[in-house]
């Protein structure tokens, strides 16, 4: 009895030690979980530093290489040939210059029946943005398998050219961020991705790639997300991101036709809603489309451009056109520019290109134009700089002269401070006469300087001329200072300020001559106007708009 009543106590006490055990260890793993949790807040950048070492760890597969299974060399090199031979396409937009514009992304076919579309695209990209470093590829997992949603990379594919290496850095980076997987099988069997890496080594033979293999139930936000994340991952190099996508699937050619025009429309509409709820009567992969626009958007991206468009039938040369599939190669672009070390002081001279230097300028730079003449084609557009001046050189006036009429000398959107100084902007022909030489009052379009969404717009020294509406208009600009100008000769009226019902603006003029033009004034909105010393306002009214010259 006493030995059974020993082992009891024995037993109790194990029990007792069991519990204080399990206790002490769920209090232990609570408390790491909370300041872990706390630490992530707290920090997030090393949060995200500790996911991408995991996401490394996972990714990093070894020294495995991908064949290109797909390759056939005799194919391959008559579609590069035939892309070398034909491919004639100037990619800047009608009246763009080439020089300032590069290729922020595409869209490609992967169905190698297309490979001299495929070719021609590749061998466009390779002119259109000659410095890319990396090339990020997002493509349909047809099959939907594997793990995760998205399957992305760090192996190599090995291609008759050589060694398509991986960006390990940058697809680690996109795995942290948008929980990515990787998936060497699914890789290599995959043709969206596989059938195009013997072209982008052929023609980007120093560029590295970023595979990425997308669930087609991808939702919007996560292809916002993976967007995001390619964006990050892209920063500090030159890169370019291509869709590879197939379009309608399995219907006669006109009904393809049909349908193309539906999703080209919705591309070119930024519709992302229709475009994710299409399906293989449109395209063979909306969330690879979405993630592409969403991320040319966050790149200021314009296009798409198409630059190639055909289907199965018409490629094999056969009559019968029913259940074809049909392929598009697009181009977006950007500006050049963007990508070039910014300069602090940039001297103009004329001839000189004026919107190349906007382009070129670091923000809370300068751009200086010796005296002269700058004719300009097409209004100058000065966006989303935090501040930035231009102004004539002292030895002298720099005149801006723009060719049309209705158009606006310079344009100003999204600033904070923009310093517009000693500089004379006008047309080339005053257009208040008719033919028959008598002066004629009429209301045009533009403004000689238009501004809107800013912080302050300084002008000073200025004189603005002969435009078709305003000499100066602005709309949502806090602060408006027109210091010792000449406005003169506009058609609708000398100045023009608009402000949203919850903004404001205050306006101060000192010193200048506001004469000649159609009216003086126009404003909506909460408008202040502080009117300083030395003004000389007269004349602004249709007599005096159509007299003084």
């Amino acid at each position: 009895m006493d030995r059974l009543r020993g082992n009891r106590h024995v037993l109790l006490v194990m029990i007792a030690a069991t519990i204080f055990f399990c206790c002490a260890m769920w209090f232990f793993l609570k408390e790491s979980a909370v300041a872990s949790k706390q630490d992530a807040t707290a920090n997030p950048a090393k949060a995200a530093s500790k996911a991408e070492v995991e996401s490394k760890a996972l990714l990093l597969g070894g020294e495995q290489r991908l064949p290109c299974l797909y390759y056939n060399r005799n194919d391959f090199l008559k579609s590069v040939s035939s892309a070398l031979r034909t491919l004639e396409t100037d990619f800047a937009p009608a009246g763009a210059k080439r020089s300032i514009l590069v290729a922020a992304g595409g869209v490609v076919p992967h169905h190698l029946l297309a490979r001299d579309m495929i070719a021609s695209f590749f061998s466009a990209v390779s002119k259109a943005a000659p410095d890319a470093e990396t090339v990020f590829v997002l493509g349909p997992n047809h099959n939907r398998a594997g793990s995760r949603r998205v399957h992305t990379g760090t192996w190599s594919w090995e291609t008759d050219f050589g060694l398509l290496e991986a960006d390990t850095d940058a697809a680690c980076h996109i795995a942290a961020a948008s929980g990515a997987g990787a998936d060497f099988d699914l890789l290599r069997i995959e043709h969206s991705v596989a059938a195009l890496a013997p072209y982008i080594k052929y023609f980007m033979p120093s560029a590295k790639i970023v595979p990425m293999l997308l669930h087609g139930d991808l939702s919007i936000e996560e292809s916002e997300n993976l967007a995001r994340a390619i964006f990050e991952a892209g920063r500090g190099k030159s890169w370019i991101a291509v869709a590879s996508i197939d379009f309608s699937h399995y219907l006669a050619a006109e009904e393809a036709d049909r349908m193309d025009e539906i999703t080209l429309k919705a591309v070119i509409d930024r519709n992302f809603f229709a475009l994710s709820r299409m399906g293989n009567d449109n395209l063979d992969c909306p969330p690879a489309m979405i993630a592409l626009l969403k991320l040319m958007e966050l790149e200021g991206a314009d296009g798409p451009r198409v630059i190639g468009h055909s289907n199965s039938a018409r490629i094999a040369g056969l009559s019968d056109g029913s259940g074809v599939t049909s392929y598009f190669a697009m181009i977006f672009d950007k500006p050049a520019l963007l990508n070039k070390p910014a300069k602090e002081k940039i001297l103009l001279k004329p001839g000189d290109d004026i919107q190349e230097a906007v382009g070129e300028v670091a923000d809370g730079g300068e751009i200086v134009l010796s005296s002269g003449v700058y004719d300009i084609s097409s209004p100058i557009e000065i966006r989303n700089f935090k501040s930035i001046t231009i102004r004539g050189s002292e030895d002298g006036r720099a005149e801006i002269l723009g060719e049309d009429i209705d158009e606006q000398i310079i344009v100003v959107r999204d600033c904070g401070n923009v310093e517009i100084k000693n500089v004379r902007a006008c047309h080339k022909s005053s257009k208040n006469r008719d033919s028959a030489g008598e002066k004629v009052f009429a209301k045009r379009l533009g403004s000689v300087v238009d501004a809107e969404n800013c912080a302050e717009i300084t002008l000073e020294g200025c004189e603005l001329e002969g435009c078709g509406v305003y000499g100066v208009y602005t709309a949502n600009v806090s602060k408006v200072n027109i210091f010792s100008c000449h406005i003169h000769h506009n058609s609708w009226m000398g100045l023009g300020f608009r402000c949203a019902p919850d903004r404001r603006t205050e306006v101060l003029i000192r010193g200048s001559r506001i004469t000649n033009n159609a009216n003086l004034l126009e404003t909506e909105g909460c408008v202040n106007i502080i009117w300083r010393e030395g003004n000389i306002i007269e004349n602004n009214n249709s007599e005096g708009y159509n007299s003084g010259r």
